[in-house]
């Protein structure tokens, strides 16, 4: 037999560990609450994460213990400034690396070179935690364990991640600047590996004999600090879980496991230097502006506007909140439209409450003339009210004929018409206030 160094023997012992998930050493992690200190420990038993009474190497914050024992597909940590998520999974992530192999890609939409990735970051942590056995060549950070870290940039080509093979794990940072192709693309690349052999399900005793490692679940985990809520990433992995998030702070099902994690979830955050800050912009900022970069809500508010989203927010359900009930004439609008991308409108409101606002897609006017006035018959509306320039004045006849027997009022209004009484003096009820620099109606 050929004679191996003890360079080789090494190489060779690694590969068996590798193989057979074993270690002479695993990472012990701390889980630290933000009030209450130290929880416990964890290691890794070759199978899940169990709690341990060894002293811990790295510490992570409790609320990032279900990113590091979730096995769900897709895991998706958003939040804002002074979280430490990206830190945190980066110390994750080179700890799976390290103990058991890992194969990770490091993601992002656009990446020009690598001073763009999470390789400085990658690499100050594994110098920071003390972990022994990583060697960082161009584009990949490796162990000797066999696992390692790759990079790459999505947005020149999102359809070439379908070909990547063999990774354990896809993380994506600044994950909100994705594009709806990028996730068409990187979503089903989170599969396992293809095996030899029957289907699992008609082969159950052929599963056992196979490796554990061939077995491992693929994850993707996406890292951001959600932007536009109408943006891909936020349209697929934020929006629809939105209520649990708000009140719970985390979703989970057999699919997805969401954190939500800021400052106050992160114990070393004051130790950070970023609380000045935080205060300064809570004190000086709108409050949508100070949400979105310090509490990971979506950045939808229009810089000088005249109705700040805050506002808006408010103003959903105020009826509710201050106790009171909808009164006055039930009051239904029409904006119709021909065929085109111009969506004909419907609104419905009684009183200062509106009830129903929607679009109407049907292509042609008198259907979605139609579709208006039988919302509004169902909605028992006392006026029903349409913008009768262009092609709302053809839908007069329509209309009256529609409402045939009904009790609602038929009213239509041409925005481009002049106000009545144009060249009158405007007026209103000042209380006594002497009305200075009177306008005429047209100018007001």
């Amino acid at each position: 037999m050929k004679r191996l160094t003890d360079a080789k023997l090494k190489a060779v012992e690694q590969l068996i560990t590798v193989a057979t998930a074993e270690r002479t050493y695993k990472t012990i992690f701390g889980i630290v609450h933000p009030k209450d200190g130290l929880l416990y420990s964890l290691e890794h038993n070759g199978a899940e994460w169990v709690k341990c009474e060894h002293i811990p190497d790295v510490y992570i914050p409790a609320k990032m213990e279900r990113a590091l024992t979730s096995d769900r597909r897709f895991i998706v940590i958003i939040g804002g400034r002074g979280s430490g998520k990206s830190n945190n999974q980066a110390s994750i992530d080179a700890v799976l690396v390290k103990d058991l192999g890992y194969k990770i890609y490091e993601l992002r939409e656009f990446q020009n070179s690598l001073e763009d990735s999470v390789h400085s970051l990658l690499q100050s942590e594994i110098e920071r935690l003390s972990l022994g056995g990583f060697t960082s060549q161009n584009n990949i950070i490796f162990h000797e364990s066999g696992g390692e870290f790759k990079f790459k940039g999505l947005a020149r080509n999102p359809a070439s991640i379908k070909s990547a093979a063999n990774f354990n794990r896809f993380v994506v940072e600044e994950a909100a600047t994705l594009s709806e192709e990028s996730i068409k693309h990187l979503t089903p690349t989170a599969r396992n590996k293809a095996k030899a052999g029957l289907p699992s399900r008609f082969a159950a005793e052929q599963i056992e004999e196979v490796e554990e490692d061939t077995l491992r679940n693929v994850q993707i985990v996406f890292l951001a600090n959600p932007a536009s809520s109408a943006d891909p990433f936020s349209q697929r992995f934020i929006v629809p879980f939105q209520e649990h998030l708000e009140r719970d702070g985390f979703y989970e099902d057999e699919l997805h496991t969401i954190i939500q994690m800021n400052y106050y979830d992160n114990p070393w955050f004051e130790d950070s230097g970023l609380e000045a800050e935080r205060r300064y912009d809570e004190e000086t900022l709108p409050y949508a502006s100070y949400k979105h970069i310090w509490l990971g809500g979506f950045n939808d508010h229009v810089d000088n506007a005249l109705i700040p989203a805050e506002w808006f927010n408010a103003a959903i359900d105020a009826h509710k909140k201050l106790n009171f009930v909808p009164r006055g004439a039930i009051v239904a609008s029409h904006d119709p439209s021909d065929q085109g991308d111009d969506p004909k409108g419907y609104a419905l409101r009684q009183g200062s409450v509106v009830r129903e606002v929607k679009e109407i897609l049907h292509r042609d006017a008198y259907q979605g003339c139609g579709d208006a006035l039988g919302s509004c018959h169902a909605d028992n509306a006392d006026y029903f009210i349409w913008d009768g320039d262009g092609l709302g004045a053809t839908l007069r006849n329509h209309i009256t004929n529609l409402s045939a027997g009904k009790k609602t009022v038929l009213q239509m209004f041409r925005g481009s018409e002049s106000p009545d009484n144009p060249d009158a003096v405007y007026s209103f009820d000042g209380k006594g206030v002497a009305i200075r620099n009177p306008k005429t109606n047209k100018d007001t």
